[in-house]
């Protein structure tokens, strides 16, 4: 935890993450596997789910429940209570997705199935390079625009 201010009455979960900057303040509880990213601010009795994720510089106010499984974009100053499974962003934070619970993917479950994995990759990488040809990349570097 180098850089990170946890205060000595905060309650932190087992294998939470504090990344360099963050700053969790008392009465807080925060549940297993948190993650909280350079920058971040939690403020006084702050209660977090279990493995949530609070995005760089992001601000929690006093009195905020964050639901589990749940992510907090970066730069966002969370004002209410935010629901578990969900994604908020922005100042104030509002909701941009909901998470279904059944389709939510753990780490350990990323490398589940490792053939449909590569499979995953492979057609990711179909669209997002399908569009890509020598000479768009050569136009890219010349005359760059918001397509490139």
């Amino acid at each position: 935890m180098p850089g990170s201010i946890i205060h000595k009455f905060a309650e932190i979960g087992d294998q939470c993450i504090f990344n360099t900057n963050s700053t969790v303040d008392h009465d807080c509880i925060l549940g297993n596997g948190v993650h909280i990213m350079g920058g971040a601010s939690v403020a006084g009795r702050v209660r977090i789910g279990d493995f949530s994720i609070v995005g760089t510089n992001a601000t929690i106010l006093p009195d905020i429940s964050i639901g589990k499984k749940s992510f907090i974009g970066a730069g966002a100053v969370v004002t209410k209570d935010v629901p578990e499974n969900s994604i908020y962003a922005g100042n104030p934070a509002k909701l941009v997705k909901k998470l279904d619970d059944i389709s939510f993917n753990t780490r350990a479950d990323f490398f589940e199935n490792p053939k449909q994995l590569a499979h995953d990759f492979d057609m990711l990488d179909r669209y997002t390079l399908g569009k890509n040809s020598f000479l768009n990349w050569i136009k890219s570097i010349f005359i760059p625009d918001d397509s490139h």
